[in-house]
Formats: structure tokens, sequence, C-alpha cells
């Protein structure tokens, strides 16, 4: 930790549980996070949780985040929740996020910090960008008990793909300065193309310096999203996705399901699982969503608990 910590008692519906946030040393930068601390006794499990590159911070849309990390302390995990760089109070220190390219070192730093605390059995959770990193940053931490990731991007976005994705980008911004009729207006996945194209110039007019940090610091080539399940079935880790049905981004993954990622899955033999809600769940648009997703993390997490609970033992507090 980089700075003094500081532990604070906070209310989560009736129990009452005490939270330190502190700044983590990820080498090249530092993170910002906050540690929950079960009131009760521990089970011996701990989560560490990050949202998308689109939450801004750790808290998460009307405190998503913040109400799973405490209802799941208030159950006996330890969890972490942690600002990405250049999100909330985390530093920025890298150029353009990129799918196989996330920032694994949070995650590893959020591990060391749960382990000094005793808890060397982690569950991963993260939401679309931060679904990708936990995924990547899974074969980097020891003792990882499952991956859950919310409307993860399955694409890999190669440089022919943000080619293609910078063109596909200018001609929605097209239609949409052409739109006459107010329902084109209201197209979500136009709004967010044209959003990201905007973002994208804006990017693209900055110092070149800054694209070299986007690159993985760790020597390795990236992550591909093959690549990640590959090493999750290497270390038995079972890795849990969670979808709307008219997400994109679900779309995106039944189609790799059917090619790319036939073989994976085949081999997973059902340690690969997904969960679907009707509607979208990318945005995180209503409170039923939130609640649907904590409550299925919540799940997946006690589940998780009953299947190691002969392996916890005396864990301190």
């Amino acid at each position: 930790m980089t700075s003094k910590q500081r532990e604070a008692t906070m209310a989560n519906g009736d129990v009452r549980v005490n939270e330190v946030p502190a700044f983590l040393d990820c080498g090249s930068r530092n993170a910002f996070a906050v540690l929950s601390i079960p009131p009760g006794p521990a089970n011996g499990l701990g989560l560490i949780a990050v949202q998308g590159t689109g939450a801004g911070s750790c808290m998460g849309r009307n405190q998503m985040l913040v109400r799973m990390c405490r209802t799941a302390a208030s159950d006996g995990f330890y969890t972490v929740r942690l600002d990405l760089p250049g999100l909330g109070d985390s530093p920025a220190d890298r150029g353009e996020f990129r799918l196989e390219a996330p920032p694994i070192e949070e995650i590893v730093a959020a591990a060391r910090w749960l382990s000094s605390r005793g808890i060397d059995r982690v569950s991963l959770y993260g939401t679309c960008f931060g679904g990708r990193t936990v995924l990547a940053a899974s074969g980097q931490v020891v003792g990882v008990v499952r991956v859950i990731a919310t409307s993860m991007p399955p694409e890999d976005r190669t440089e022919d793909a943000r080619s293609s994705e910078a063109k596909e980008g200018v001609r929605q911004v097209r239609r949409l300065a052409l739109a006459t009729k107010p329902s084109t207006w209201m197209d979500h996945d136009l709004r967010r193309a044209v959003i990201r194209a905007a973002r994208k110039r804006v990017l693209g007019q900055r110092s070149p310096s800054r694209t070299p940090s986007s690159q993985p610091n760790d020597g390795t080539p990236g992550h591909t999203l093959i690549e990640c399940l590959d090493a999750c079935l290497e270390r038995d880790t079972p890795v849990t996705f969670l979808y709307g049905a008219d997400d994109k981004a679900f779309r995106s993954w039944k189609a790799l399901a059917d090619q790319q990622l036939k073989d994976v899955l085949r081999r997973a033999a059902g340690s690969i699982t997904v969960r679907t809600h009707p509607g979208l769940v990318h945005s995180l648009s209503t409170v039923a969503v939130q609640e649907w997703i904590v409550g299925e993390v919540l799940s997946v997490l006690r589940e998780d608990r009953k299947a190691h609970a002969n392996n916890v033992q005396g864990v301190p507090r």
C-alpha cells in the first residue's frame, strides 16, 4: 500500500461492514481500492471486483459494486473493489484500453493485499472491459476459485478489426447526422458507436507517447480470449459469463461459440457456463438488471463456498 490506511465502518442494510481504502502498488502506477472486511467469521474466500471503463469508478452505477462487495463481506467473504487506471481515483498511466492487453497488474496487486490478510482463495469479477481484465489476470493470480464476467466483449481487437471499427464509426456518425426520424436517435447501439468514434477521435489527437503504455507489461504478446480460456482450463478454474439476451456482446459470444470457441467449450465440459437475463444487461440501465447481476454473483460465490468449505480452517481476520 502506498498511502496510510484508514478503516471505516459502513452500513450495508442492517449489517455494518468495516472497510479500508488504500492505494495499491502496481509497479509503474498505483490503483485505488477498498477492502471490505467480514463483520463476523470469515469463510476463507475472497472476491476482487472491477467495473468496466464506462462506469467511472469502483462504486459502479447506483453503487452496484459497493452493494455487491458489502453483501459478500457480510456473508463472510473478504472483498476488494478497485479502480482501473485513469478511472475513479486511480491515476492514468495507459493509452487506449485494449481487450487483448488489459491492466492485469491491478488485479494481481489486489490479490496480494488479500493474501496479506490470509486469504489465498479468491474469485474474480468484472463488468464489460473489467471482465476481460479479470479473465486475463486469472492466469497471474494463484488460488483463483472462479472468474465471473458480466457483458464481457468476446472479440479480440486486432489492428484490422480496430481499423474496420473506426471506419464503421465514421459511417455511423454520418448516419446519425443525417437522421430525420427520432427512432434513429434512440438506437442504443448506434449512439454507443458514435460515442466510441468521438472518443477515438480525441485519443488520436493526443501525444503518441501514450501508445506504448497500452502494451502488456509482462512481455507476452497479449491475452486473446482463447488463450485466457485455455489458461483457465489448465488451472481447473471455472468461468461464469452473465449476459443480457439482447446484448451485442452476447450475439458475438454465440457466434464465436459455434466457431472459434467450439473446441475450447467442448474441452471445458461444463466448467465454462453462461447465464442470461431478458433484454439488455450491458448498460446496467435498470435497478432490476443490477439486482440480477448482484444476485447471480452472490449465488455463484455461495455455491463455491460450499464446494470449498472443507478447505477452510482457521482463517485469520
